[in-house]
């Protein structure tokens, strides 16, 4: 690809048609589901041409599903940490939906109002010790057909077998 690319810019000599190359391009990584690839194409395209709404609006088009436990620092512990910097990143760095599925096990009122900025579907937990939520699959099944991307963290629990479970379907 990036051959392709500088092979495009220079050939071309013309920075609008290597633009239009490079959108060409990564259009067909997102078909195939190459997500990477594409992001990192449509933000060389912002760096080229700053005003162009198509190569972020597609990078807008891309949902992500984050899956952890918990989101409680405290009682989840690293993973919960790594999955809210990833949401974090992924929507201020990239612009890209993300959605954390977990549990509300060891949040206060005061932990929820702090990740208000996120976008979290928290299930209630009915087994403090061993993070059992409390979920319709019907509804689990209607957020996984509307993502992209599910990313699965702290693999040993409940949340994230019911998850694996409906992806597979």
């Amino acid at each position: 690809v990036r051959e392709l690319l500088v092979g495009a810019m220079s050939r071309q000599g013309d920075e609008v048609d290597a633009i239009k190359k490079i959108i060409a391009v990564a259009d067909k990584l997102l078909i195939q589901e190459s997500y990477s690839e594409s992001i990192s194409l449509y933000k060389r395209v912002i760096r080229l041409d700053p005003e162009n709404n198509y190569a972020q609006e597609k990078i807008n088009e891309i949902n992500v599903l984050l899956v952890n436990m918990s989101i409680d620092r405290v009682s989840g512990g690293g993973t919960a940490a790594r999955t809210i910097q990833l949401a974090k990143s992924l929507q201020e760095d990239f612009g890209i939906n993300c959605t954390i599925l977990s549990t509300d096990q060891g949040l206060d009122a005061k932990t929820k109002n702090y990740h208000l900025n996120l976008n979290a579907i928290l299930l209630p937990c009915i087994s403090d010790r061993f993070y059992i939520p409390y979920f319709s699959w019907g509804e689990l099944k209607k957020i996984i057909e509307n993502v992209d991307v599910v990313h699965l963290m702290s693999h040993w629990t409940i949340i994230n077998i019911v998850v694996y479970l409906l992806i597979r379907k």
